[in-house]
């Protein structure tokens, strides 16, 4: 059993468990890990890397290898201990922060946390009898099962999928022991991965965490930690991290995975995975889907909108242009055939030159020749030529591969293709489509099938690679039958055109047996036989090189013609662009078309500044200060009112809001003080002005201030109120709440005083200075209420403890706050008033 890597023990009263909780304490234990892409270096290239590339680059691969920025088990072990199912949102509902911030988790958030695939429509997910026909297809053994045959056990399966399986099931799996069984669950995930399902991964993974949660006895090991500390650090960052400490880092999958050596235990299919993952994600749209189309599965695939798209038409046009390719180099190939038996002086078919090559080899090759050119099959005709003393022409002669051998390309497109259809007759299933077809190279097979006749005649121009299984119909199949797969299409009219070729140059093959012998020309040029064969060899030897050349400079120019498209389409953007630039006109004062934009926001952000004023009344002194806690300058501005002064408490962030008039005020009480924070007020100042100067919208000069008020009367701006602003909404008049301010005393936005009356100083929506009586809160509305208790604990180091004194009037209001937008205020409420009893602190 994994060791515990956090232990939950809740001493607050404010955290409520649910009613199936776990008796305390509760666990985080290292089974739900982060996938390890490093394969140790005494693992390397035994084929562990064909899988883990296939995990690295599948539809799971960001919920299996994301971490959140820090990971606080406490705030994640408190959402389990009192997480409940909600059946009317569909939602998953708890708290965190000691019970001080309600927190919900739906499918659809659990998806973008872990940036899991969204496709339209999704697919149904892989019963368990398809499930347990897949693993036969990989080689489980039951016979290692013993008395629990019922089970999918990794113990049964090969070495490289036994190491599949487990690390895919150490990073989506949740349980804390029997690593070795694989549940439901986590047989369907494994088996959508394989097949390529068009699955909804976050309605499967959080099914799969309500069915945990609903259970009877509720386990003590909290179920994906790392997923659920992904969704609280994207969708409730400021709650998750308000009261979190002591972090702790999330546990990788263990080295030991990698222990098993799959090398020789999984046949075929680790070649198959290094093709189909050699550029994963690169182009989607451009492979095929074995997922079910529809409910009849006859149609493609419409979209895959995990990465970058691709017109359809790209496809098609590439199609036909590898397919133009490959006929191409089939005709080059056979006339290069062709001359090559003519220059040996040899027929074609003969079988026993083929034999004498090919060390006895039978004559059943060339017997299928002969009959698939329409001719008999006469041995008569095709006796060897000898020379003039006897001795048998055993010149080298040049098969054609599709025809001998067992790794032509012939005997390995059969030998995939008889795999594919073993078992056709029992049902129609794609028992062979295991893998992710979304990771086939559709280039592949066209560079295979090309060069393919040359390996045996120049092994360098290509490498021998197993051919790509072709979908078949199925209830995993998007294509109605292997005939109409454009793979399997653009294999069959290249051999049917390498038939035609052959057919049409038959009449042309024949012609060599009436070419005179060595003999004949030793005694026409006057030389010696082996002269004579000395000579023709070297001809030969010279023209078979530069047929090679010639089909080498063909094949490159082929393959330049596909990358032709996208170069000439880059040379006339290149060209476009650099006509543009011309076209402009040169000026050393030109700026970014960027700088332009920015310069058009600014200019309609601040077009009124020099007439603006957020308030008429003048300021008179301003006090800079920034607490341990906030990296933003905090303002003290005091303003002299028509009575009395009064101080209001902004951001520097805020000072953008403030007119030109305002600044300069500011600017002129800030340059005579002489602490750090005056000056950073001073630049920041500075950076304002100069702004609006460069845009003309305020004069070059500074103007010279004579310390009087102007006498033109300001037209004063209507306030909204704006998100982020320290001021209330609602605006209450006489009759509702006396907030009038009292005598003797300085106010100072957010201060709350106790003497000679108790309560706080706020500002409202028209900025005129309030004070909220302790006396009068009773009286006042509900919505008030929210807001000015919001403001107090965002200000706490001025307000105090008058939020608890709010906090208790709204708990005599729950009625009234469940049945309005303002219902998760009662639970802070409760929090809040509950922490106050506990320390017993006087207000």
């Amino acid at each position: 059993m994994a060791a515990s890597l956090f232990t939950y023990s809740s001493t607050s009263r404010r955290v409520i468990p649910a009613p199936n909780s776990p008796p305390l304490p509760i666990h985080i234990k290292a089974t739900n890990v982060v996938f390890n892409p490093d394969i140790p270096e005494v693992h390397r290239g035994l084929g562990l890397d064909d899988f883990v590339n296939f995990l690295a680059s599948c539809r799971l691969r960001y919920a299996i290898s994301d971490v959140p920025s820090e990971f606080f088990p406490e705030q994640v072990c408190e959402f389990y201990y009192t997480a409940t199912v909600n059946e009317e949102n569909n939602a998953i509902t708890g708290t965190i922060g000691h019970g001080r911030h309600f927190v919900f988790i739906t499918a659809e958030l659990l998806s973008a946390a872990l940036r899991l695939p969204i496709f339209e429509p999704f697919s149904e997910p892989p019963t368990i009898e398809r499930c347990k026909r897949m693993f036969d297809q990989l080689g489980y053994d039951h016979s290692k099962a013993g008395t629990r045959s019922a089970l999918i056990l990794r113990q049964c399966m090969t070495p490289g999928w036994k190491f599949f399986t487990g690390a895919l099931c150490k990073c989506v799996g949740h349980k804390s022991r029997s690593g070795d069984q694989l549940s439901n669950y986590e047989q369907q995930v494994v088996c959508s991965l394989l097949l390529n399902k068009r699955l909804d991964y976050g309605a499967l993974f959080f099914d799969q965490l309500v069915q945990l949660l609903r259970a009877n006895v509720r386990a003590d090991q909290v179920p994906f930690p790392r997923w659920l500390a992904l969704v609280f650090d994207k969708f409730f960052a400021p709650e998750y991290f308000s009261h979190s400490r002591n972090p702790i880092q999330c546990p990788r999958m263990s080295v030991r995975m990698y222990q098993d050596d799959p090398l020789d235990t999984d046949i075929g299919i680790s070649d198959r995975m290094r093709e189909w993952i050699a550029n994963p994600y690169i182009v989607p749209s451009l492979t095929v889907d074995t997922d079910e189309g529809g409910a009849d599965g006859t149609h493609m695939d419409h979209a895959d909108q995990e990465v970058d798209h691709h017109d359809a038409s790209a496809f098609s046009e590439l199609m036909s242009l590898t397919r133009d390719i490959s006929q191409r180099l089939l005709r080059i190939e056979a006339d290069v055939k062709q001359i090559k038996e003519v220059l040996l002086l040899s027929p074609p078919s003969s079988p026993k030159s083929d034999d004498a090559q090919k060390g006895g080899d039978t004559d059943d090759d060339a017997d299928a020749d002969d009959h698939a050119n329409g001719e008999p099959n006469d041995h008569a005709d095709d006796e060897p030529s000898t020379h003039a003393d006897g001795e048998p022409n055993t010149k080298p002669v040049i098969r054609d591969s599709n025809f001998a051998g067992p790794n032509s390309p012939a005997a390995t497109e059969k030998y995939v293709e008889d795999s594919e259809h073993d078992d056709e007759h029992d049902e129609a299933d794609d028992e062979c489509q295991i893998l992710d077809m979304n990771f086939i190279d559709p280039l592949i097979p066209v560079q295979q099938e090309s060069s393919g006749d040359l390996e045996e005649s120049h092994p360098i121009l290509t490498d021998s690679v197993a051919d790509p299984i072709i979908p078949v119909q199925g209830e995993d199949s998007d294509v109605e039958s292997e005939e109409s797969h454009p793979l399997s299409r653009k294999r069959k009219a290249a051999d049917a055109d390498l038939d035609q070729s052959q057919t049409d140059n038959s009449s042309t093959v024949k012609k060599p047996k009436s070419i005179v012998s060595i003999s004949n020309l030793a005694s026409e040029w006057n030389m010696s036989p082996d002269q004579v064969k000395q000579i023709l060899d070297e001809a030969n030897q010279a023209q078979l090189l530069k047929n090679i050349a010639q089909a080498d400079e063909s094949l490159i120019q082929h393959k330049l013609q596909a990358k032709g498209s996208f170069e000439a389409q880059m040379q006339k953007f290149l060209e476009f662009q650099s006509k543009a630039q011309s076209s402009q006109p040169s000026s050393g004062s030109s700026k970014p078309k960027a700088d332009s934009v920015l310069d058009r926001i600014d200019r309609k952000r601040f077009e009124d500044v020099l007439n603006r004023r957020i308030c008429g009344d003048k300021i008179i002194k301003v006090k800079a200060s920034k607490p341990r806690s906030e990296k933003i300058l905090t303002l003290l501005i005091t303003r002299q009112g028509s009575q009395h002064s009064y101080t209001e408490v902004v951001k520097r962030d805020e000072l953008i809001r403030y007119g030109y008039s305002e600044w300069m005020e500011l600017l002129d009480l800030a340059s005579k003080q002489t602490s750090s924070h005056s000056s950073e007020l001073t630049c920041a100042l500075h950076l304002l002005i100069r702004k609006v100067q460069r845009l003309d919208l305020v004069p070059k000069e500074r103007p010279q201030h004579s310390g009087q008020r102007s006498s033109v009367p300001r037209s004063r701006r209507t306030k909204f109120h704006v998100d982020g602003e320290d001021i209330l909404v609602l605006d209450f008049g006489a009759g509702v709440i006396n907030n009038s301010l009292p005598l003797g005393v300085d106010p100072v936005q957010h201060q709350f005083i106790s003497a000679p009356e108790h309560g706080m100083y706020y500002l409202d929506k028209n900025r005129r200075m309030c004070f909220q009586r302790t006396t009068e809160i009773p009286k006042a509305p509900t919505t008030h209420l929210v807001d000015l208790r919001q403001m107090c604990m965002s200000h706490q180091d001025l307000s105090g403890e008058f939020h608890i004194l709010i906090a208790m009037e709204l708990l005599n209001r729950r009625q009234e706050l469940l049945d309005s937008p303002y219902w998760t205020v009662k639970i802070e409420a409760e929090a809040e008033y509950e922490e106050f009893l506990s320390r017993g602190v006087l207000i």
